[in-house]
């Protein structure tokens, strides 16, 4: 006599008071709390400085500094949302496909424009010339623009192709940065 009985069982385990992140990912929530505290207080010291010195009304004030603060906005905006997926994961337990994506997308340019920033203030932009060359300005674009692709291709393609992304944004931009900035202080 032989009976065919069904089970069906649902196990969960969770961290202890509902925490769902691994024990390595548990800390990331309050390290991009802290992150964003830090963004934040350098994002409003430039709006303050802005408010009380208007970029118009400031000749000293150029269009690097004001590329500084979108600079600094976009890592504001990445910090705060990448604080936001760790937080609804760690409540939840699910991954948000969509707003990981952005996370990956907004990161890509806020490192983009970073090496930008660097780049032209290695160059001597508003400091020592206050218009770069065409020809260099077309350099500069299109090595900026292989960096953000390079970027959204290795973040977007595979999370462990990330360091390789590193690597070559350290590899092909640093170096450019820094000789860069020799041959301006050398015009000094």
């Amino acid at each position: 006599n032989s009976r065919t009985v069904s089970l069906e069982i649902s196990f969960s385990m969770i961290n202890p008071n509902g925490q769902q992140l691994a024990v390595g990912e548990e800390a990331l929530p309050q390290i991009y709390s802290i992150i964003l505290a830090c963004w934040g207080w350098v994002f409003c010291g430039w709006l303050i400085y802005f408010c009380i010195y208007p970029p118009w009304n400031t000749p000293s004030i150029t269009s690097l500094h004001v590329f500084f603060v979108v600079v600094i906005f976009f890592k504001l905006i990445v910090v705060l949302l990448s604080l936001i997926f760790w937080e609804i994961y760690s409540k939840t337990g699910h991954y948000l496909d969509l707003l990981n994506y952005s996370i990956y997308l907004l990161y890509a340019i806020s490192e983009s424009l970073l090496f930008t920033f660097f780049l032209l203030l290695s160059k001597g932009f508003k400091l020592l010339r206050w218009h770069p060359p065409s020809s260099e300005l077309r350099r500069i674009s299109i090595a900026l623009s292989l960096l953000l692709t390079t970027l959204l291709f290795f973040s977007l393609y595979q999370e462990s192709y990330y360091f390789l992304s590193l690597l070559i944004l350290y590899f092909f931009m640093l170096p450019k940065i820094l000789s860069s900035m020799s041959s301006s202080l050398s015009l000094l």
